[in-house]
Order: C-alpha cells, then structure tokens, then sequence
C-alpha cells in the first residue's frame, strides 16, 4: 500500500504493509480525487485503502 505526499496520487513517499495502524490528522475531500486521510509528515493515505476500523484516540 502506497503512502502519498499529497492527496492527488502524484508524489509516492513510501510503501506501508496492510493492517498497520495511523492516526488521522486530517481529512481532505475532492471530487476529482475522493477521500483522503493525512497521517503526518507529508503523508496522506486514500480512504479507498481503509477498512472499517476506525477507532477513536482517547
């Protein structure tokens, strides 16, 4: 799975294994590119990538 600089598919920074866990930062939303979910350090992950396991940090 495939770590982006920016949530537009254009600059891969890094390959994560599937099953590892982040902590959301941020959430962006464009027609042309969907959902994407900003992890830090430049890196935003697409939401396509996800499953429905999103937890709440307490």
């Amino acid at each position: 799975m495939t770590l982006w600089q920016s949530p537009a598919y254009q600059i891969p920074v890094q390959q994560v294994n599937p099953g590892d866990s982040f902590t959301i930062n941020q959430v962006y939303f464009s027609y042309d590119s969907g959902l994407w979910f900003d992890i830090g350090a430049n890196q935003w992950i697409p939401a396509y990538y996800l499953d429905n396991t999103l937890v709440p940090n307490n």
